[in-house]
């Protein structure tokens, strides 16, 4: 998450980044975190993903 915060810091705009561990994710001003809800442990990005594709995520 360093680097992504360090590539993505100067672009203007909202930045939402999606997690899913126990611990809350802090990134600092300019990020939006959003918890996905999964029973995936593996690989639960893949799912994120499709669900946004499907618009079945509000951004």
């Amino acid at each position: 998450m360093p680097l992504f915060v360090k590539l993505t810091a100067n672009i203007i705009g909202s930045k939402e980044v999606f997690f899913n561990t126990k611990k809350e994710l802090r990134l600092g001003n300019g990020f939006i975190t959003k918890k996905f809800i999964t029973t995936r442990r593996t690989n639960w990005q893949y799912e994120c993903a499709q669900t946004l594709i499907d618009g079945r995520i509000d951004l």
